[in-house]
């Protein structure tokens, strides 16, 4: 059940980075063929913003508002368990694992790295937590 959510969580900051337009670590314009400068620090702003927002949905077991970090056309692959597609069924998986776990306690992402592109932006991370 852990590793379902863990896997969750990769797919949520993969969701929130690549929903972020003009989002990029070098802010490189040249990486995505932009003609335009990405302002990284808008970009960077936005990640940490939606990172916290994102656990603190999770340390409070509010499945809904972590689902809403997710696309509706999202997949999420929970390990040893099939695929949930869509918001609605990423949203149930973690009702069940928030409820099969009890309370989540301390939640923290951190940043490793984050790719800013014209477009997208792709960050690179790990999280903690206990229940």
């Amino acid at each position: 059940m852990i590793a379902r959510m863990l896997m969750g969580l990769c797919g949520a900051a993969l969701v929130m980075a690549a929903g972020c337009k003009g989002v990029g670590a070098a802010a490189d314009s040249t990486k995505a063929g932009a003609s335009a400068p990405v302002d990284e620090a808008a970009v960077r702003k936005a990640i940490a913003a939606a990172d916290s927002e994102f656990a603190v949905a999770f340390n409070k077991g509010d499945a809904a508002t972590a689902a809403s970090f997710y696309t509706d056309d999202a997949v999420s692959r929970p390990p040893n368990q099939e695929p949930e597609s869509g918001r609605a069924a990423i949203e149930q998986g973690n009702a069940g694992m928030f409820k099969a776990v009890g309370k989540i306690n301390d939640f923290k992402i951190e940043q490793k790295d984050l790719d800013i592109f014209a477009d997208h932006a792709v960050e690179i991370g790990s999280y903690s937590f206990s229940f």
